[in-house]
């Protein structure tokens, strides 16, 4: 079976992993991320932004930044743009013809779509999220769409071993017997890329088979613990270029395999900054944490694979009770998520008009 992975990328492709001290590696990340420090000309860079005119399958080919608004329980995307930005961009954009809207799933529509497929969603408690909204999606589950807890969302489904899994990781797998559906979350605690890229290698050499993988790993590499760690010593600069290192090589180690699998990468969500905790929300400013992700981004999109645009549909939800804690999100949130990745999965006819 052909496998879907969904895997965060960024708007920057970074060739720090040519580097080979931490100096040379700081001083690249100031230069910022010009086409001649990447080695990549002007034209490649923008052949895409030169025309404002777009088919509708742009909307679901998870190759955009998607400005948009929650409409009752449903996300509407206004503009689709390759400019990343904490506000609606004014240039290098386009907003939707025609106001074409995502497909929004009934259950019987997910389960004929992914029908005798295996699905995994890997990584931290965002991406638990995600796999919660998606079953519910996949189960028609309309209720508590104002419920933000992390406790109700804390174990998903039911546990299960898998003999390949490595020490630490843990796995929770439902089963849609009507369907044939499969559906696996992997995670662990304090799951970064920077401590656990070689089991993340591991695990996905064994699922690479299978029809869709949603991966995402961002926060526990640039939280509070990890940046005043022995290793970076409060440098945030640092932390975050080791990180995209790690991305790098996952990304490049990914496309070598050669994945039966549909492989996608997400952005981490944004972030609420006044109901974050006062002691990380320098760490977690929505200013950081998307120019991470923008870069990321690019890593995946120049190595052709796509990426879920997690940060500005969190971010498009405004009401108070989206999230509680200013960082996970509430269960309509996660289905909106789950709504967008099956666009992209399951094409339905809203996406393949032009």
């Amino acid at each position: 079976m052909a496998r879907l992975c969904i895997v965060c990328c960024k708007a920057v492709i970074y060739t720090a992993v040519f580097f080979t001290s931490p100096v040379s590696l700081l001083n690249f990340y100031a230069q910022g991320t010009s086409s001649s420090h990447l080695g990549l000309s002007s034209t490649k860079l923008k052949t895409s932004i030169i025309s404002t005119t777009r088919t509708r399958s742009d909307l679901c080919d998870l190759k955009y930044w998607i400005y948009g608004t929650f409409v009752k329980n449903v996300f509407v995307p206004r503009v689709l743009s390759e400019e990343a930005s904490l506000r609606t961009p004014k240039s290098n954009r386009f907003v939707v013809q025609n106001s074409p809207k995502y497909h929004w799933f009934d259950k019987h529509e997910a389960q004929d779509c992914l029908r005798n497929k295996r699905i995994w969603v890997i990584g931290d408690s965002y991406m638990r999220h995600l796999y919660t909204g998606l079953m519910d999606v996949i189960r028609g589950q309309l209720k508590h769409p104002n419920d933000s807890s992390t406790q109700s969302r804390k174990k998903p489904e039911d546990a299960i071993n898998f003999a390949f899994m490595p020490a630490g990781f843990q796995s929770r797998q439902a089963y849609i017997e009507s369907s044939n559906i499969t559906s696996t979350f992997v995670g662990r605690n304090n799951f970064g890329i920077g401590l656990h890229l070689d089991p993340v290698k591991v695990i996905l050499s064994h699922i690479k088979n299978d029809d869709l993988i949603v991966f995402n790993v961002l926060i526990h590499d640039n939280k509070q613990y990890r940046v005043e760690s022995k290793q970076f010593r409060g440098n945030m600069k640092s932390a975050e270029i080791f990180y995209l290192m790690k991305i790098s090589e996952l990304s490049k180690w990914v496309k070598k395999q050669k994945f039966k699998a549909k492989f996608v990468w997400s952005t981490s969500n944004s972030y609420k900054e006044e109901k974050v905790h006062k002691v990380y929300r320098r760490y977690q400013k929505n200013k950081r944490i998307l120019d991470i992700n923008k870069r990321a981004r690019y890593i995946w999109l120049s190595d052709d694979f796509p990426v879920l645009d997690v940060f500005h549909l969190t971010q498009a939800c405004r009401a108070h009770s989206c999230t509680s804690d200013g960082s996970h999100y509430n269960r309509m949130v996660n289905r909106a998520k789950a709504h967008v990745l099956l666009n992209y999965f399951c094409r339905p006819a809203e996406c393949l008009i032009s």
